[in-house]
C-alpha cells in the first residue's frame, strides 16, 4: 500500500465507432480506459512499495490499484475504485521544513470499476 496525501481519478471520453449496417457514425462515450489517476504524498526512500512503483514506471509495467474515497480498506465499509494503471510521471520536490513530497500521474490501462465494501 502506498500512502498518499490525496489522489484523483479522472474518467475519460473515447470516440467509439457506432456504425450499423453500412451507416457511418462515431460518438463520444464515457470510459475509464481513457482516464487517468494522479496522487501525491511524502517521499520516503526506504519505502519498498514506493520504490517498486518507480521500478514499474521505468519498465512500463501495469500496476493494480485500489483508490479509497471513504472508509478504511478491509473494514467492509470502504468505497473506491479498483483497476490497473501505467505510471507516466513520478516527480519529487523539497517542500517546506525539508520534507520531500512526490507526485505521480498514471494512465488507466484495462478496466477500472467502482467498488464498495473493499
Amino acid at each position: 500500500m502506498i500512502l498518499t496525501t490525496d489522489w484523483t481519478i479522472d474518467e475519460g471520453m473515447e470516440l467509439i465507432e457506432t456504425s450499423e449496417q453500412g451507416d457511418t457514425g462515431e460518438e463520444w462515450t464515457a470510459t475509464f480506459t481513457n482516464g487517468s489517476v494522479s496522487f501525491n504524498g511524502f517521499y520516503d526512500p526506504s519505502d519498498a512499495t514506493l520504490l517498486g512503483l518507480i521500478t514499474k514506471l521505468r519498465a512500463g509495467t501495469p500496476i493494480t490499484f485500489t483508490g479509497i474515497f471513504t472508509g478504511t480498506k478491509g473494514s467492509g465499509t470502504a468505497v473506491g475504485v479498483t483497476g490497473s494503471m501505467i505510471c507516466e510521471n513520478f516527480s519529487r520536490k523539497t517542500s517546506k521544513k525539508g520534507m520531500v513530497e512526490y507526485s505521480c500521474s498514471a494512465k488507466i490501462s484495462g478496466t477500472a470499476t467502482d467498488a464498495t465494501n473493499l
